[in-house]
């Protein structure tokens, strides 16, 4: 009978944290993993390889699950009563997996398991939910980086921002004419305002010194560093004009497609899509670290 719950583990540690001890006289038994990495050339064959030799009355039926149907795609799923068994979630999806009761705590397998130090101490915070329970294992952990055209900032000799208002000054003169029609045809950044664009925005209000969280446990984002770091951002599309006119319905898509064709000279993401962008553009694209502060 199929579980109604399913657990979001590492496929790399099932075989010491959920199946601990091996239990090899147990019948042989089929678990479905859901799973999607920005990096088509994900891990996952080779991890579902070695799981399967160590444990060889399991086996693994991994399916790779487009982004743009995933969270839908699994709710629905969940909701229907027939979820995989193992998911790769992101972080903010825990509370209404938690509220609908698909979710299994897994604090009785990490406490026994012996790989749980070489995760360190602040990730198994930062996924512990508010009832104090662990039901996700960290799996993929990520540092945004500022994307730039490196061909366009040596052509302009520019060099990347350090600060928001060094960053602003940059994406305005990287917006321009280039062929002198009298329409802007680059623009200094882009942005993603569709699905999944909360990165672009909480990189912004964190590193102005906004907190989402105050100590007391309150919202942070009605302070005011948190509500002017807010208006700036806006400002970028709605005021300066940096991005493009698409940037509302912008993905992850459309920001990499414009830093390919030369449309935008900077947008924000993690090592997930460096291998396709250094592929298509060699050494005209390099990244640095996002711009803080507000000076």
């Amino acid at each position: 009978m199929r579980k109604s719950l399913f657990i979001i583990l590492a496929l790399l540690i099932l075989s010491t944290a959920l199946f601990a001890g091996g239990q090899k006289e147990a019948a042989p038994a089929t678990l479905t993993f859901w799973y999607h990495f920005d990096n088509p050339e994900s891990a996952v064959t080779p991890l579902v390889t070695k799981f399967e030799k160590e444990n060889p009355n399991i086996k693994i039926k991994p399916e790779a699950i487009a982004w743009n149907a995933y969270n839908q795609k699994l709710l629905t799923a969940v909701a229907a009563g027939s979820p995989p068994d193992v998911s790769q979630v992101k972080l903010w999806w825990q509370p209404q997996l938690v509220e609908m009761g698909a979710l299994a705590p897994l604090d009785n397998y990490i406490k026994n398991w012996d790989g749980r130090n070489d995760i360190y101490d602040n990730v198994w915070n930062l996924t512990r939910y508010k009832d104090g329970k662990q039901y996700l294992m960290p799996l993929q952990m990520v540092i945004l980086y500022m994307y730039y055209r490196a061909d366009t900032f040596k052509e302009m000799g520019l060099t990347p921002a350090k600060t928001r208002a060094e960053f602003l000054t940059l994406a305005r003169k990287l917006t321009r004419d280039t062929n002198g029609d009298g329409k802007i045809d680059v623009y200094g950044f882009g942005i993603r305002g569709a699905r999944g664009g909360h990165d672009w925005w909480g990189t912004f209000v964190l590193s102005s010194g906004a907190k989402f969280f105050l100590p007391d446990g309150s919202s942070g984002l009605t302070t005011p560093k948190a509500i002017a770091a807010n208006q700036w951002y806006i400002d970028l599309y709605r005021k300066y004009k940096v991005s493009p006119p698409t940037t509302p319905n912008d993905g992850f898509k459309e920001i990499i497609a414009n830093m390919k064709s030369g449309k935008t000279a900077m947008t924000i993401h993690h090592l997930g899509s460096s291998k396709t962008m250094e592929a298509a553009l060699g050494d005209k694209i390099s990244a640095a670290p996002v711009p803080k502060g507000t000076e």
